[in-house]
């Protein structure tokens, strides 16, 4: 499903993230969608109350509720046995009508968005990607809105949201996904507000297409998910798009959530499986009520109680580079040790690269040290000495040295064909390891030292 190093970095989204861009948050869409049949549609707004019972509701909530009692309308056993009059029947059509209202409105409101706010904060989720060295980035979201999507298409960074284009329209494709020209993956959990089924295919419709298809009488049904709609969640895409965020949260090593309240009892599900099966799983939360959401989840997270729009993300997160450093570096050193020599280059620069930004000079060298062995290995001499004195370069900028150190010098120096400084670094490490208390590499470096003593008299 996923590329190797890309699932260690995971940002999770939530309406949070798309506030500051002016669209309403999920009981603000409530509040002004009330406001709007006050407006326009005055004769709608008793039974839009009596819905409402002067309860505190999201727009999920409200969504159910229209969605539950519209089902009726098509459920010829209950017409059978209910037998409705007119006055049923009239309501039923108005309920109908309401939720056709709430979701032009909803749709409405999620189409247009300040640009300039989102560029800012989609280009810090992008930035992440380069600080960490990631090949693409992927962004979970429950939000319907398409801000994420165009702000990225707009810079002419390659996005994808699973569709790839059939005939004249996008179709849901979940293969788009493997496709390696696209940076930026996008999944979004509840659908989207240009997502619609046509048939027996879920397409991807812009906000003029779909009036085209609509004043044509062709019937379109959005595909926007909210909690216990049932039967859809087993469905495509739905039921992909999570099994890839429990998949993803059983490989990588840090998820950064912005702006999620966690209150979808699947998804609450999803995270806390995946922190009792992935042990390395970090779930950081920005959300300026965090300490609130902490408090109800039975899996631990690190919070950060901010606003997206008040967070320097590199900032926050330099910290956390040192670890993917060495966690591509172990991975360079088995990727060395299985033969896989092109990989072990490729995954060791980046570790050399981030170790660099952040002074982790032990891990540049054995990481250097790494890509030197895999030049060897596929017989590149001008690369394996290259990387074996930067090696050399990093190691000698590290004051407080462990034997572990020393030894490392002492192969790359014995590799650069220098014996003298090759010794009387082992022999630093023998000195070194005996403080360590590490019995086995004392008898290692000795070996070395006798090895290369015997060289120099001979």
């Amino acid at each position: 499903m996923t590329e190797e190093d890309d699932d260690d970095l995971l940002i999770f989204s939530g309406a949070g993230i798309s506030k500051p861009l002016g669209i309403p948050d999920m009981y603000s869409f409530v509040e002004e969608f009330e406001s709007e049949i006050e407006k326009g549609m005055m004769d709608k707004k008793d039974l839009l109350d009596k819905i409402i019972n002067n309860e505190k509701i999201d727009l999920e909530e409200l969504l159910r509720r229209l969605n539950r009692m519209s089902e009726l309308l098509e459920d010829e056993t209950y017409l059978r046995m209910v037998n409705p009059g007119d006055d049923e029947k009239m309501i039923f059509s108005e309920i109908k009508e309401l939720k056709e209202k709430l979701m032009d409105f909803v749709y409405e409101k999620c189409s247009s968005f300040d640009e300039e706010v989102a560029q800012r904060i989609f280009k810090q989720l992008f930035d992440l990607k380069d600080l960490f060295l990631h090949d693409r980035l992927k962004i979970f979201t429950t939000n319907y809105d398409i801000c994420a999507e165009s702000t990225y298409e707009k810079q002419n960074l390659a996005c994808t949201t699973g569709f790839k284009t059939r005939g004249m329209y996008p179709i849901w494709d979940r293969t788009a996904f493997k496709d390696p020209s696209y940076e930026i993956h996008i999944y979004k959990l509840h659908g989207s507000i240009t997502w619609f089924k046509y048939g027996d295919q879920i397409t991807q419709l812009p906000p003029i297409d779909r009036k085209i298809f609509s004043s044509r009488g062709e019937e379109l049904s959005v595909q926007m998910l909210y909690p216990l709609t049932g039967k859809e969640v087993f469905k495509p895409p739905f039921s992909e798009l999570q099994y890839y965020l429990q998949k993803t949260l059983e490989s990588c090593s840090m998820c950064i959530v912005i702006g999620y309240s966690f209150r979808d009892d699947s998804i609450n599900s999803i995270f806390s499986n995946a922190s009792k099966e992935n042990k390395d799983l970090k779930i950081i939360v920005i959300d300026s009520n965090a300490d609130e959401i902490s408090k109800r989840l039975d899996f631990e997270i690190t919070i950060i109680p901010k606003r997206i729009e008040d967070v320097d993300l590199e900032e926050e997160f330099l910290k956390f580079v040192k670890t993917r450093a060495n966690k591509l570096r172990s991975k360079a050193m088995r990727l060395r040790d299985s033969r896989e020599h092109k990989k072990g280059i490729e995954v060791g620069k980046k570790a050399v690269k981030l170790a660099q930004r952040v002074d982790d000079f032990d891990c540049a060298g054995y990481a250097a040290g790494c890509v030197s062995d895999c030049f060897m290995y596929i017989n590149n001499d001008e690369k394996k000495i290259e990387y074996a004195k930067k090696s050399v370069e990093f190691y000698e900028k590290i004051e407080q040295r462990r034997g572990a150190v020393y030894h490392n010098l002492g192969i790359i120096y014995n590799r650069l064909g220098n014996k003298e400084k090759a010794i009387e670094n082992f022999k630093e490490a023998e000195k070194a390891y005996e403080k360590e208390d590490k019995t086995e590499m004392i008898e290692k470096v000795r070996k070395w030292i006798t090895q290369l003593e015997k060289i120099a008299e001979e």
